[in-house]
């Protein structure tokens, strides 16, 4: 009770089965019980399995689109592609195509293929990819999308001199 998709649902007098054609990286759920001249038992609990993992898709970026201007401060990243092997994704944002350690603006690793960011600087170029992966392996990191800033208002000014009721 409680699967909703049956692969299998066979009889059969042995303590083993060979299943062939299963899905990579999909989880399967599987139960048993016996049967015999006086009736069914009841089922064992529940358990699962995941064939092989392979290699995530690569990622497809989505959103911000290519060259995009005016972007805002904050803006979500976005992106496709998830299949059954991509348990994570590592996004990385930075000032230069290079993605070295010093125009790195964010390296982190999440389980969504969206992700906000910043506060970012004003009128600037960055540079956005994506790679999926999970235990046994990486992709290839996606193609590499740029946007630029936006201009922002200005911040609050902060009142220096006279201080508030001074006479001067």
């Amino acid at each position: 009770t409680g699967f909703t998709r049956l692969v299998k649902d066979t009889t059969f007098a042995d303590t083993t089965i060979q299943m062939s054609s299963l899905d990579n990286c999909v989880i399967y759920y599987w139960k048993v019980r016996g049967i015999n001249s006086a009736g069914a038992g009841s089922y064992s609990a529940v358990r699962n399995f995941r064939p092989p993992l392979l290699t995530p898709a690569v990622p497809v970026l989505s959103s911000p689109a290519s060259n995009a201007i005016n972007v805002t401060g904050s803006p979500t990243l976005q992106w496709t592609g998830r299949d059954a092997c991509s348990d994570n994704y590592t996004v990385q944002v930075a000032r230069d195509t290079n993605f070295n350690s010093t125009s790195l603006v964010t390296n982190t690793v999440l389980s969504d293929t969206s992700r906000s960011i910043g506060p970012l600087t004003a009128l600037t170029d960055y540079f956005w990819k994506v790679r999926a992966f999970n235990v046994a392996d990486t992709s290839v990191y996606s193609e590499i999308r740029k946007f630029t800033t936006a201009l922002f208002p200005p911040s609050t000014p902060s009142l220096v001199s006279p201080s508030n009721g001074d006479t001067i």
